[in-house]
């Protein structure tokens, strides 16, 4: 029998040890001029876009430069009440050259209507201008908001508890809350719940006809998805590599966030082991356009995340706004 020396034998104990570690957390960038960084999309390989919950401003940053190379303001589009113009914009999904955005659809926090947060719209995606050039989003159509109006008369959402939610607070239980959207290859897109969650399931739920919303014309739900994410309700939506990947997330506050990746209506959703970094509150997941479907530049909502002696969204002076963004694989 050939021995192996002590060596050998060192290096094989530390390499074994090493195989039982978890992996290590993905590094984090911060990016400049927001704290709650909650949905995105990319335009090209080098430039995303971010919508937050505190104003109605998409901006536009090159990866790995922490200043926006753009910004565009649409709450005139959105013909919001100036005395509560926050929309609460939470979920982004991108369809070709058009980028679709949701508003929350709940109420404040109080548990007061809040009819600035229905609003789902449509931006078309505008090129870059020649190499080095930065691409920009111009309104669409007109905004929707009627959304919520057509879910509650929807024949195949009848039998779910969406008007007693409606009336309840964005985080009671059983409230109101959309903060997820995917665009399906089928043409459909997809909200997602993060509250409620009927029976412990977290709530998708398909617009048929998507294009209806920037026409101003009714929106048709199709049947709904009821997915089990271990009691969690949805943060974020995206359709890449021909499945969903589902970011969960607690449908009233917390910080237990998971990923699921569902094949679509009439599967289950498989948990993907995934780590993000840390005091990372996973809002936004975007795909790539070359990267692998699995592979996902996930945005952190921040505006809680304590800078020196106050909340991020607290700071005095707005530059000092920052959120954090890492590259996250689901591939094992």
């Amino acid at each position: 029998m050939k021995l192996i020396p002590c060596y050998w034998l060192a290096v094989l104990a530390t390499l074994a040890g090493r195989a039982g570690e978890p992996a290590p957390r993905p590094p984090a960038f911060e990016y400049f001029g927001t704290c709650g960084a909650s949905a995105g999309v990319f335009l090209d390989e080098t430039h995303f876009v971010v919508a937050n919950d505190e104003d109605c401003v998409l901006r536009v940053y090159r990866l790995g430069q922490a200043q926006p190379v753009a910004a565009r303001d649409v709450s005139a589009f959105l013909q919001l009440d100036r005395h509560r113009s926050e929309v609460d914009l939470e979920a982004a999904a991108r369809a070709g050259d058009l980028v679709w955005w949701l508003g929350s659809h709940s109420r404040t926090a109080a548990g007061h209507p809040a009819p600035n947060r229905h609003r789902l719209f449509a931006t078309r995606l505008v090129p870059a201008a020649g190499a080095g050039g930065v691409p920009g989003l111009e309104p669409h159509g007109q905004p929707c908001t009627r959304l919520l109006d057509d879910l509650l008369a929807a024949p195949t959402l009848r039998d779910l508890p969406l008007a007693a939610a409606a009336r309840r607070g964005p985080e009671e239980p059983g409230g109101l809350n959309l903060e997820g959207l995917a665009a399906a290859p089928d043409g459909r897109l997809w909200i997602g719940f993060r509250n409620p969650v009927p029976e412990g399931r977290a709530l998708l739920v398909p617009l048929e006809n998507p294009d209806a919303a920037w026409r101003g014309e009714p929106v048709r739900a199709g049947e709904p998805a009821h997915l089990d994410l271990g009691g969690l309700g949805v943060r974020d939506l995206l359709w890449a590599g021909g499945r969903c990947w589902v970011l969960a997330g607690p449908a009233v506050g917390g910080g237990n966030f998971r990923l699921f990746v569902w094949s679509g209506p009439g599967t289950p959703a498989r948990e993907v082991p995934t780590r993000f970094p840390r005091r990372f509150r996973p809002e936004g997941l975007l795909g790539h356009p070359r990267r692998s479907p699995a592979e996902f530049f996930v945005l952190s909502d921040d505006g809680s995340l304590r800078i020196g002696d106050c909340a991020c969204r607290d700071l005095p002076d707005p530059a000092q706004r920052r959120f954090r963004a890492a590259w996250v694989s689901a591939e094992r």
